[in-house]
């Protein structure tokens, strides 16, 4: 393991504007023993994709799946695959769609099923599920991602996120992942029935309230070892 550590840092004019500046760092590599590594090393770790302000930076160059973690400017964790395996991940990701794709009509017809379970639970992860695969929205979660604008996903939609047209349609208007604006439209009619039962209930600010980990374990159990996101 490689540690990270700031040798200096010093204002530097912007070439866009010269009245601004900004911070330049450079960095020293250090081996578990403390000691600097050497020339070769210090070019390898210098080369990868680490953000300049980034902190309890760790490195192990030569790693299968993860070539570095650190912490960013807000504390938050983050990682750098490495090629091998970020490509070994499309690849399995192409061949679960793949699988999918031809199990689509018994998906279908499973969450049709989920829709009228008596189990609330299970009832609301066909839901959310149908219509992920109708839009291709994310699912979202609860985690704080200390993110400077509040996402949402299908399982944390609010009511002020959708609207009921006259036409049997469904606009969605919210902030995704990375302060992403989604705006879609559906005329899929299922999608229409979920969302005008979701918000009968007048006391609701949220559609849903179950979890996007307890929508995984329900896809899993009716359709296999598939992830959400392949929807």
């Amino acid at each position: 393991m490689i540690t990270r550590q700031i040798k200096s840092e010093k204002q530097a004019p912007l070439k866009t504007d010269p009245t601004r500046t900004k911070t330049v760092y450079t960095f020293k590599y250090l081996d578990e023993a403390g000691n600097i590594v050497g020339k070769k090393l210090s070019e390898q770790c210098l080369h990868l994709k680490i953000p300049p302000v980034a902190w309890e930076v760790k490195i192990f160059p030569e790693a299968e799946k993860v070539l570095a973690t650190w912490k960013d400017e807000k504390g938050r964790d983050q990682k750098l695959y490495s090629d091998n395996h970020k490509n070994g991940a499309k690849k399995r990701k192409f061949v679960r769609c793949k699988e999918l794709i031809e199990k689509l009509p018994d998906l279908e017809e499973a969450l049709r099923v989920g829709m009228s379970s008596d189990y609330w639970k299970d009832q609301e992860a066909a839901f959310i599920l149908w219509i992920v695969k109708e839009t291709g929205f994310r699912v979202g979660g609860t985690t704080d991602t200390k993110a400077d604008t509040k996402a949402y996903g299908v399982s944390t939609l609010l009511c002020r996120h959708v609207r009921l047209l006259k036409n049997e349609g469904v606009r969605f208007c919210f902030i995704g992942k990375k302060g992403v604006l989604n705006r879609k439209t559906t005329q899929d009619q299922i999608t229409y029935m979920i969302v005008r039962a979701q918000r009968i209930s007048a006391y609701k600010t949220r559609l849903f309230n179950i979890s996007s980990a307890y929508c995984l374990q329900y896809l899993k159990r009716i359709a296999g070892d598939f992830q959400i996101k392949d929807l």
